[in-house]
């Protein structure tokens, strides 16, 4: 594997592999703030050394094991997709509506200048919802009933097999997924609200970055455990 490089951003470094979020928080980084930041420089903003540090993230991968789950690279990809469903599915369908009506609140709560932000917030907000709903829809419908029946050494009912292509359209939907979430991160600063906002906005900016965590989580089990495996069947 490839050293890690100081000067890749902070939410490059968590997408490839989410546990290091975790140990950049206990080094004192906020990656909710210095996200967009390389790495070497929130080390240099928080008085670290960027090469001891990019190490400690490269012992991680090998060392940090996902919290409360199983080794996901070993179970049964039925288990994995029971996973991911229960976990992340589910948690887009509860967030998603919430932080629709959340943020509709907080726009009704604050000054004409912060909602006309707000309203750009909602805005990128509701084309990542489309994005992601529509997502969970194709996947539950197709691509997870597919991955099961080719685990299982079957053929779906019209005889065919999922296709390395159905695969890569896949992938090339979760990459618009991931450019729409660096969109909303982009417009609200790292989730900051404005100095004037009230505790209504703030919370709504607390929600969506756990939104982003979740999906970041979500995206690389899928995009680098469950695909690959998936495709190495075909």
């Amino acid at each position: 594997m490839p050293a890690l490089s100081p000067d890749t951003p902070l939410v490059d470094l968590i997408d490839e592999r989410p546990t290091r979020a975790r140990i950049l928080d206990r080094l004192g980084i906020d990656c909710r703030r210095e996200g967009e930041c390389s790495l070497a420089e929130a080390c240099e903003a928080n008085g670290l050394d960027p090469e001891t540090v990019a190490r400690m993230l490269d012992v991680a991968v090998e060392t940090v094991p996902p919290e409360d789950s199983p080794e996901w690279l070993s179970v049964s990809l039925p288990a994995l997709i029971d996973h991911i469903q229960s976990t992340h599915h589910d948690y887009l369908r509860r967030a998603l509506p919430r932080l629709t009506k959340r943020l509709e609140r907080a726009s009704r709560n604050s000054d004409a200048e912060t909602s006309r932000w707000v309203g750009q917030v909602r805005e990128a907000f509701q084309t990542l919802k489309s994005t992601l709903l529509e997502g969970l829809r194709r996947e539950e419908e197709y691509v997870f009933p597919a991955i099961r029946t080719v685990a299982a050494g079957r053929v779906l009912p019209d005889g065919s097999t999922p296709s390395q292509d159905t695969l890569c359209r896949i992938t090339d939907q979760h990459d618009d997924t991931k450019t729409k979430l660096e969109r909303l991160r982009a417009l609200t600063n790292g989730y900051q609200a404005p100095d004037e906002a009230g505790q209504v906005l703030r919370d709504v900016m607390g929600r969506l970055h756990e939104l982003e965590m979740d999906l970041r989580r979500h995206l690389h089990e899928e995009l680098y455990i469950l695909f690959p495996r998936a495709e190495s069947l075909l």
